[in-house]
Formats: C-alpha cells, structure tokens, sequence
C-alpha cells in the first residue's frame, strides 16, 4: 500500500521556482491588501526582524511582479500614493507559498 494520489495544481512551476527567493516570497506573502512599498517593508520586517530590505528593494521586485502578472496597481480614492495588489495568478501564488511554508 503506498501513499495515496496526489494531483499537482496546475501552475507555471517556473514562475514558482523563482518566487521561491526569500525577498519574493515574504514580498508576495505580505501582500493581504493594496500596500504601498514602504508598508510592505514594515509589515515584511516585522514577521521576520533579521530580514535586510530597503523600500527600494521591495519597488524592485513589485516592479518584476508586474512584469509576471502577479501585482497590479490599486489607486484607491483619496490616497496620493500608489499601492499594489495581488492579481489571481498573484494570489495562487500566494496560496501555494504559504501551503509549502505549512508542510515543512
């Protein structure tokens, strides 16, 4: 008797892989609603304090988020700065990420 059948989400497994540095995935996992980079940083920081990232690091990688489809600008009334939400391809992502953090 051996371990049961386990049907693997479909998913770009690339884009997983990459994701899967600790900068993108923390930065990817923060996002739980539209933050601006700043906000990112702080709540990423404070989950794990020994993490060094700069607010510029993290406009890097919103920036290649983006590029992937992940991340999306959220203009949301009254607020003069732009934030960023996650996209449904950024949010399976987001999903998949924190079920691997769960099972090790």
């Amino acid at each position: 008797m051996g371990l049961p059948p386990y049907s693997l989400p479909d998913m770009d497994w690339e884009l997983y892989g990459w994701l899967c540095y600790s900068h993108r995935s923390i930065i990817l996992k923060t996002l739980s609603e539209p933050l601006q980079p700043a906000d990112i940083k702080r709540k990423a920081r404070a989950r794990h304090p020994s993490l060094a990232m700069s607010a510029g690091n993290v406009r890097d990688v919103i920036h290649l988020f983006q590029m992937r489809g992940l991340v999306r600008p959220a203009r949301i009334r009254k607020r003069k700065h732009l934030r960023y939400e996650l996209t449904e391809l950024g949010l399976h992502c987001q999903q998949l990420l924190k079920q691997a953090e769960e099972w090790q």
